[in-house]
């Protein structure tokens, strides 16, 4: 049977659809904690086909059947979503609701305004290049064979139209907060159009369809959103998801503080990965360690441990992985690209938020360490990514690659050096240095009570 590989992309509320990359092969599935297959896909030739759940045999995958297509070649969904194994204690799976799929942060214009996010024919199986005269037969297509969009979602236009968790209903008026429609009705809502519908009238971000909601069709499939936790470790360090994407690191030239070596450029991920929600405590750094630096009186347990080298760090890690060596579960410092991207969280400007509200810096701390935590999170859930302590990276200091204006992916710096870069600026940093694109460096075995980190994890399921 085939595997599947995960990607998650999250809408500003912390939801995700997660897109697994279908290969040819019988099925597609993953465990929960029980050992349980939470949701298995079917595909025969990679076209969408029956679903079905299983239980697996004793170690291994479960035994599947191909249950086949349909005979009208019905598409039951463009994807689904598979619960990954230890993730979900928490977790819970729905269908996306209407709005999700229009608004600007929702998961087909991811971030795009207009009417479609890219051009038709290039995103979207639809009437001009799904019919029999050009293809051989009409009905919807290999899934993932147009371009994805900005977040990595394949088909949110065209193929099949997507079953919504709403019925059916005009908008209210006015802002809103995560709606959820109407409360009752006779029409469930449709989006994203189907391989028969015409282009230009229904090919859009914005279109609404609506039918029974017992109503079968070979347009008709859906996908799934599932309510991403934070992970907590046996340490009870919690962690929180970053999606795949892209952003522009760096900071143009108009922004006040920069420095020469913060040149603007284009980064994208191919994977997501799991941030630390805190900055590591001096409570975490007893329990794996034994002891903890020296720290002025006022420092309790919740307090960022800090006077920490990147070289203490790399011990605390594997130390850290000798106490979870069972779970597989494995530690390492973000790379500075991941560092700030999950610090801007969707933002473009110089900080994620009016400064005193989410950072501890000069003029705010009285030149203390402060408890994690205290400080207001960015829009993905993280606190103190700016200010605090500064956070140790992985990357050598160096000047950034820019690749002539192409996007870079998944840097990881320069491959040796003298310095290691630290992010965020610290307590005693004038507002001027805390800062998104803001980068430091330091010895390798530099001891400064104004840095510490925090750790990014992986899982073996969620790659």
């Amino acid at each position: 049977m085939g595997c599947v590989r995960f990607r998650d992309v999250s809408d500003q509320a912390g939801a995700g659809i997660t897109a697994p990359e279908v290969r040819r092969g019988c099925a597609c599935g993953d465990f929960d904690n029980d050992g349980r297959v939470v949701v298995v896909a079917n595909h025969i030739d990679d076209t969408p086909s029956l679903l079905r759940n299983e239980t697996p045999t004793a170690g291994g995958w479960p035994s599947v059947k191909c249950v086949g297509r349909r005979s009208n070649r019905a598409a039951i969904g463009a994807r689904v979503t598979v619960q990954i194994g230890g993730v979900a204690s928490g977790s819970s799976y729905h269908s996306q609701n209407d709005l999700g799929l229009h608004f600007g942060l929702g998961a087909a214009r991811a971030g795009t305004t207009g009417a479609r996010y890219g051009a038709v024919d290039r995103i979207a199986w639809y009437s001009a290049n799904s019919n029999s005269s050009i293809l051989g037969w009409n009905g919807p297509r290999r899934v993932g064979t147009k371009l994805a969009n900005a977040w990595g979602l394949h088909d949110m236009h065209g193929n099949v139209s997507e079953w919504t968790a709403d019925w059916y209903g005009p908008y209210t008026s006015g802002p809103v907060t995560d709606p959820g429609g109407p409360s009752a009705g006779s029409f469930r809502v449709g989006r994203g159009s189907a391989w028969n519908h015409v282009g230009h009238l229904f090919i859009r971000a914005a279109s609404r369809g609506y039918a029974a909601p017992d109503f079968r069709h070979e347009g008709l499939g859906f996908r799934l959103v599932r309510t991403m936790p934070a992970w907590t470790n046996t340490l009870g360090m919690e962690f929180v998801w970053m999606r795949t994407g892209r952003f522009r690191m760096g900071s143009p030239d108009s922004e006040k503080g920069r420095r020469k070596d913060e040149i603007q450029h284009p980064v994208q991920f191919s994977a997501g990965y799991w941030l630390g929600k805190y900055e590591v405590t001096r409570a975490e750094w007893r329990q794996v360690m034994g002891s903890v630096p020296p720290a002025p009186p006022h420092c309790r347990k919740d307090c960022p441990v800090a006077s920490v080298s990147w070289e203490d760090a790399q011990e605390f890690i594997r130390k850290l992985h000798g106490r979870e060596s069972r779970l597989g579960t494995r530690y390492r410092l973000p790379t500075e690209a991941e560092w700030e991207y999950a610090a801007r969280a969707g933002t473009t400007g110089a900080r994620y938020g009016d400064l005193d509200k989410i950072a501890w810096y000069a003029g705010n701390t009285g030149g203390k360490l402060t408890p994690v935590g205290r400080k207001r999170a960015n829009a993905w859930g993280l606190h103190d990514m700016l200010g605090n302590v500064g956070e140790w990276t992985a990357d050598w200091y160096g000047a950034y690659r820019t690749y002539n204006g192409f996007s870079a992916a998944d840097p990881t710096g320069p491959r040796k050096g003298s310095l290691r870069v630290y992010r965020g600026g610290s307590y005693n940093d004038v507002g001027d240095d805390v800062r998104a694109a803001g980068r430091r460096s330091g010895s390798p075995r530099t001891r400064d009570g104004a840095v510490g980190f925090r750790l990014v994890m992986s899982i073996p399921w969620s790659k």
